[in-house]
C-alpha cells in the first residue's frame, strides 16, 4: 500500500462444534456399499464422520478460546452417554438427494448440550441460520441423480439400526476446504463429566 503500512489481518479459520463418530460395523458396511456405487456418490471419509452441533464458519482465531469456554459451559454436568444411530435419509428431498445421512435417537443429552450452547455462541456474535437443529451424521454427498440402488437403500433402510456410539466429549474443530473435500483438525476437546 503506497504512503503507509497495511493494517495486519486478523487470523481467520473455519470452525464448528461437533461430536466425532467412530463408525460402527453396520455403518461401515453401509458406507462400503455406498463407496462401491462410485460417482455421483462420494462417501464421507471415516475419520471425518461427525455430528455438527454448531457450524461457526469464518471465525477469528482469537475467539476460539471463548468458543471452547462456551462448549465447556454447555457440557457442564452432562455425563457420557450412548447415542443410537438409526434411520437413513437425505436432504433436501428424496426426489433430489444431495446429502445422505444417518439419524440418531436417545439423543436427549446431545439436544441439551445444543440448547445450552446456542445462546452462548450467539453471545459471541455468531448468527444462526434460522433452521432448527437436527441431529444427523452426514455419510455421503451426491453430486447428480444417483443410480436406482441408492433409492432402494433409502426405502429399505429408512428405519434401519446402525448400532450405537459412546459420546464422551465435544470437539471444537477446524476445517480447511480443498478440492479433495474438507480436511478437519481438532482445535480442542471438552470431556464430559466422569469420562477420562
Amino acid at each position: 500500500m503506497a504512503g503507509g503500512s497495511a493494517k495486519p489481518q486478523a487470523a481467520m479459520c473455519r470452525a464448528f462444534v461437533a461430536v466425532r463418530v467412530k463408525p460402527t460395523p453396520a455403518l461401515r458396511d453401509l458406507m462400503n456399499d455406498l463407496s462401491a456405487v462410485g460417482w455421483p456418490v462420494r462417501t464421507t471419509p471415516a475419520g471425518n464422520l461427525h455430528i455438527t452441533l454448531r457450524f461457526l464458519g469464518g471465525t477469528l482465531a482469537s475467539v476460539l478460546p471463548d468458543v471452547v469456554n462456551a462448549v465447556r459451559q454447555a457440557c457442564a454436568g452432562v455425563e457420557p452417554f450412548d447415542l443410537k444411530l438409526n434411520g437413513l435419509g437425505v436432504f433436501p428431498s428424496a426426489r433430489r438427494p444431495r446429502v445422505m445421512w444417518v439419524g440418531t435417537s436417545d439423543d436427549a443429552p446431545l439436544c441439551r448440550i445444543v440448547d445450552r450452547l446456542e445462546p452462548e455462541i450467539e453471545a459471541l456474535g455468531f448468527g444462526g441460520d434460522g433452521r432448527p437443529w437436527s441431529s444427523h451424521l452426514t455419510i455421503a454427498r451426491i453430486k447428480a441423480r444417483p443410480p436406482q440402488v441408492v433409492f432402494d437403500w433409502l426405502d429399505s433402510k429408512a428405519d434401519a439400526a446402525f448400532g450405537a456410539v459412546r459420546v464422551g466429549r465435544v470437539d471444537v474443530m477446524l476445517s480447511e476446504l480443498s478440492a479433495e473435500g474438507p480436511r478437519y483438525s481438532l482445535h480442542e476437546s471438552v470431556t464430559l463429566v466422569g469420562c477420562e
